[in-house]
């Protein structure tokens, strides 16, 4: 089987999928999927229709074997019923001031790094103990305000 992978800017994905969809190509698509959950919809809708189409996006902390163990372990009941996730992701490539201006640092609200990093969180969570019931805030503060470009 050959696949497409659409990893190119956030903007074209709904424009590139629906079309390699179109035309019968297999398409794994990088997160976030659309700029906005209606482009995003858009993009279920036509892989929902089409037949004979395998579609997913990459959430690669799936594939991570300590992941997997963890996994066995509550399928298992090894380690109880799970009640509630906290998830967090630590990079320390960020941490420096000193460190240039990235795309993970800008953009509108669900984009840079809560797109990026935070969409694997969010699936890692539902990976590990299902579909989300409920979500508590969070506040987001920029530490390092300003960069070198």
């Amino acid at each position: 089987m050959h696949v497409v992978s659409v990893a190119v800017a956030n903007s074209l994905h709904r424009e590139l999928t629906e079309a390699l969809i179109a035309a019968g190509k297999h398409v794994i698509c990088e997160k976030p999927l659309a700029p906005s959950t209606d482009d995003a919809r858009a993009m279920v809708d036509a892989a929902n229709k089409a037949k004979g189409i395998q579609t997913g996006t990459g959430f690669t902390f799936r594939r991570s074997p300590a992941i997997n163990a963890i996994k066995r372990e509550f399928e298992n009941g090894n380690l109880g019923k799970p009640y509630f996730f906290n998830g967090h992701y630590w990079c320390d490539y960020s941490a420096e001031a000193n460190r240039p201006m990235s795309w993970r640092y800008k953009g509108k609200p669900g984009s840079g790094a809560l797109a990026d990093i935070g969409s694997h969180v969010v699936d890692l969570s539902e990976y590990l103990f299902g579909p989300i019931e409920s979500v508590s805030g969070g506040v987001f503060t920029t530490f390092i305000k300003e960069r070198a470009l």
